[in-house]
């Protein structure tokens, strides 16, 4: 795993460091990847339990046509899956039909933070109205918890209320998680502005996908030096938006770390053309 982003903390001596290093830093314009305030994205709230009609749900056995998903850990657990049909009201840019389903590694429950060729879930779609069911795995299956979906997206008054939604703001336990997607994803590699300013501080744009942390840090120094404003980022993180948000949640037999939660973030262009392999998956907790 590789630790992301270049941040200033306090020395003892009450000056700026770089967060790696502990080096003294030339600038103070680092955190250099914390973005904007997020956008306001309508959400729909999910809420356990049976509705009419509805066949949406956590665990179980999802409605998925191909392989099943193989983790670094053996086959990945179907965590939700939820038919976009069952959603009174999709949120902006969502689809307004088909299964979306969510796969994730309970052996190893990643931060988020490895890069890309680590990843410990899968997240797909069908447009399939009823798609076949794929034969489970019988170690990669829990009891299935139906769910249905309110509009009332009231924010819960203590972090023991349990908060799942499609869409909306994420509820961030620690930072903004978009900077570790926009980086770990490699999804940086596709925005220009981040390129650009890799480039004037002379960072090579693969480093931050590959694995090697010396060169991470190095690469850090040199932002650093050059004085790249961490504006010059903000415009590839801000990008990206929640897609689900899973909380723990004693009905569902599911803890994520202390009080932890679960986010699923995709760039917004993803999001309209369908492509849901471009999701990154964070786990964030108390």
């Amino acid at each position: 795993e590789l630790p992301i982003g270049l941040q200033k903390l306090p020395t003892d001596s009450g000056e700026e460091a770089n967060i790696f290093t502990g080096e003294p830093a030339q600038t103070l314009n680092y955190g250099i990847f914390l973005p904007p305030r997020t956008t306001t994205h309508d959400g729909v709230r999910i809420e356990v339990g049976q509705a009419e009609g509805m066949q949406s749900h956590f665990f179980g056995v999802p409605r998925f046509t191909g392989d099943w998903p193989i983790g670094p850990n053996g086959p990945l657990t179907s965590l939700l899956s939820l038919r976009f049909d069952d959603v009174p009201e999709a949120p902006p840019n969502m689809p307004a039909s088909g299964w979306l389903n969510v796969f994730y590694d309970f052996k190893q429950r990643d931060w988020g933070n490895s890069i890309a060729i680590n990843r410990h879930w899968l997240v797909s779609m069908t447009q399939e109205s009823t798609p076949r069911h794929s034969e489970p795995p019988a170690d990669a299956i829990r009891e299935q918890i139906p769910i249905h979906f309110s509009e009332d997206m009231g924010v819960p008054g203590d972090r023991n209320s349990p908060f799942h939604t499609l869409g909306g703001n994420p509820l961030w336990i620690q930072t903004d998680e978009r900077v570790t997607a926009h980086l770990m994803s490699g999804q940086y590699m596709k925005d220009q502005a981040t390129l650009s300013a890799m480039a004037e501080a002379g960072v090579r744009p693969e480093t931050f996908m590959e694995p090697d942390l010396d060169a991470l840090l190095a690469a850090c120094r040199a932002l650093d030096h050059h004085r790249i404003a961490p504006e010059r980022f903000h415009p590839g993180v801000a990008e990206w938006q929640l897609l689900l948000q899973i909380d723990s949640d004693e009905r569902l037999d599911l803890e994520l770390g202390d009080a932890g939660r679960i986010y699923v973030l995709i760039p917004t262009g993803s999001l309209k053309a369908r492509r849901f392999e471009d999701c990154w998956v964070v786990m964030q907790c108390y």
